[in-house]
């Protein structure tokens, strides 16, 4: 299997990439030159700028995992609970997926990042933690609508930063599904 250890710093640089990009231009041509004006406003951080625009929860979570760059099986993956709203949207993103056509909001996340998929899924790895009593289950920390989308277009697998958190990490919810 494909691994590679990486630092809660480019974790935080990917969501700050990630979260940067939600109100994207639909234009394609527009949606490259802001990744890339994103990308280079993020790279000029410094540690202590970057970890300060994300939440402390999961900043902690960021800095105190043991983070690696890998490919993981979305049928593995569960959502973070609620997603976007969705109070229906609790479980792995397979069960998700089989509900969304009919119980999606028109606009969501997920169908907007459906008519991007190729590029979404080039740039955006998942951030997923490993569950405690299985840890061949990962929770979806950032990127539940793109998994979803992935999933939904036929994308099985997908890239992802994935980490094993300590307990004093502040992560509550568990899987359901």
């Amino acid at each position: 299997m494909f691994e590679r250890t990486v630092s809660g710093e480019v974790v935080a640089r990917s969501f700050l990439l990630a979260e940067a990009l939600k109100k994207a231009p639909p234009d394609r041509d527009a949606f490259r030159a802001m990744l890339e004006e994103e990308r280079r406003k993020i790279a000029g951080l410094s540690i202590k700028d970057l970890f300060a625009q994300i939440d402390s929860d999961r900043r902690k979570r960021f800095e105190m995992g043991q983070w690696v760059f890998t490919i993981v099986n979305l049928d593995r993956c569960a959502v973070w609970p609620g997603m976007g709203g969705e109070d229906w949207a609790r479980g792995p993103v397979s069960k998700i997926s089989g509900l969304f056509p009919s119980k999606a909001m028109p606009g969501s996340r997920t169908r907007v990042i459906r008519e991007r998929i190729l590029e979404v899924y080039s740039e955006f790895p998942l951030i997923l933690i490993r569950t405690r009593s299985d840890h061949s289950r990962y929770r979806i920390e950032d990127g539940s609508h793109r998994a979803i989308a992935y999933y939904l277009a036929g994308m099985k697998q997908a890239f992802a930063f994935v980490a094993r958190v300590p307990s004093s990490c502040n992560l509550t919810w568990k899987w359901e599904g």
